[in-house]
Order: C-alpha cells, then sequence, then structure tokens
C-alpha cells in the first residue's frame, strides 16, 4: 500500500514536470519548432591556448532577433555566433532565455572587445507581455559594449570550458576564428 502511495506521488509530480514546461512555453510564447540554425565550429585564441567550440551561427536578421530565446536545453550545442555584414553597438536582451548566458563582442579583427554575464529576464506570474518585454529591455542597458563590433558569442554558463575563457579575458584579447 505504501509502495502504491509513493509510486502514484512520484508519477504524479513527474506528469506536473512536463507539464511545467508546457505550460511555460505557452506563457512565453515559444514554439522550438522554428529553431533551425545552421551550427559551426569556431576556435577563441590566445597566445598561450586556444579552445574549440560548436555553436549555432546566425547570420540573418530573423535568427538575429531570435537567438537563443526558448531553449532550454544545451546539451546539443555550447552557444550561439551572431555575424553581421555591419558594425554594430546595440545590446543583446535575455526576452524568453531560460539559461544564463555569457556574452562576447567581437571588433572587425575579431578580437574581444567586451563581455558580459547575462541571467534571465523572468516573466512573473501574472505579468503582461509588453510589460515584460520592457523589463528586459531596461535590463538589456547593463550589457552594452564598450565600443562597436562585428560578432558576438552566447557561451550557455554550462559550457564547461566557461570559466577558462573569462579567466582569460579579464587581462587578455581572444581571437576569433570561424572553421567552417
Amino acid at each position: 500500500m505504501k509502495n502504491k502511495l509513493i509510486s502514484i506521488i512520484f508519477l504524479s509530480l513527474l506528469i506536473l514536470l512536463i507539464a511545467c514546461d508546457q505550460i511555460r512555453d505557452n506563457y512565453y510564447n515559444c514554439s522550438s519548432e522554428d529553431l533551425k540554425y545552421e551550427t559551426t565550429n569556431i576556435t577563441l585564441s590566445n597566445n598561450s591556448s586556444s579552445v574549440n567550440i560548436n555553436v549555432y551561427h546566425g547570420k540573418s536578421n530573423i535568427e538575429h532577433q531570435r537567438g537563443l530565446m526558448c531553449i532550454r536545453d544545451s546539451e546539443v550545442i555550447d552557444g550561439m555566433l551572431f555575424s553581421y555584414k555591419n558594425e554594430q553597438k546595440s545590446s543583446f536582451w535575455m526576452l524568453k532565455t531560460f539559461i544564463p548566458i555569457t556574452i562576447i563582442y567581437f571588433d572587425t579583427n575579431n578580437l574581444s572587445v567586451d563581455f558580459f554575464e547575462m541571467k534571465p529576464c523572468k516573466r512573473t506570474l501574472f505579468q503582461i507581455m509588453t510589460d515584460y518585454e520592457q523589463k528586459c529591455y531596461e535590463e538589456s542597458k547593463d550589457y552594452i559594449p564598450q565600443t562597436n563590433y562585428i560578432n558576438s558569442l552566447e557561451l550557455f554558463e554550462s559550457f564547461e570550458k566557461l570559466e577558462e575563457i573569462k579567466t582569460i579575458l579579464a587581462d587578455d584579447k581572444l581571437k576569433l576564428m570561424i572553421n567552417n
């Protein structure tokens, strides 16, 4: 009897957890069906070390706008590289982004010029979408780079070599190489 009760409670909790993801996706208006980014391999290096990273590669305006929104799982890829035709100065926001990210900005020589640790912008239970968007916009002002950039790289907090990269960035610049 006791084992049956425990099994029923466990099963109920499992169903609730699965439903929570679906509820959250509906609440944030998320759909993973249209996430079909090209993947590429990049290398970040300085004089003493280099790190290979597998990323989504966003090149179009639609890919730039969508970015890593609505992604809940970082096991498939390490982050996303955004490449632009012209230099940019704008910041990134964490609207509908559920995983903490470190963003690195790169100039026209593909040298790092700035980086930030970005936290998800959370929507409260009864917050209307426009208020949530405004909140995320205000938070994005904390992520404005010091100078223009042509590429930016978002890395998930779970990326195994992220701490090594941040240690290098504290004292040195990193060179970005797009391998394919």
